[in-house]
């Protein structure tokens, strides 16, 4: 059970090269069950769009989200949109108690909390 619950964003990338997100910047899944909706902070934007379960698959479909430019912390937009460009690429998900881990052929993204 992952939808309906509040996810922290802790590292990004692919399964051999993570990178940390930046200290002092939140980044935020949650997928609301009712509406099939994905939506949460990007870091600096806040993002909406729709997902899919099939099994243990999942599917992120087409994101809308604002267009704030933010200056500080340094980075924040290059690991806001490399976080944005990501999640499309998710088919499948795995739960280890508050871990999640969203991956894909070219992507991984590591999440903690799922607080409801």
């Amino acid at each position: 059970d992952i939808d309906n619950r509040q996810w922290m964003l802790r590292s990004y990338g692919t399964a051999a090269a993570q990178t940390e997100v930046i200290a002092g910047t939140d980044i935020t899944l949650r997928l609301v069950r009712d509406e099939k909706s994905v939506e949460g902070s990007a870091g600096c934007n806040q993002y909406f769009g729709q997902y899919v379960f099939n099994g243990d698959k999942l599917t992120i479909g087409e994101l809308g989200w604002t267009e704030a430019e933010c200056s500080e912390p340094e980075g924040i937009m290059e690991q806001e949109r490399a976080y944005l460009a990501a999640l499309p690429g998710v088919t499948e998900y795995d739960r280890d108690g508050d871990t999640l881990t969203l991956s894909g052929p070219d992507v991984e993204l590591v999440f903690s909390g799922g607080e409801s």
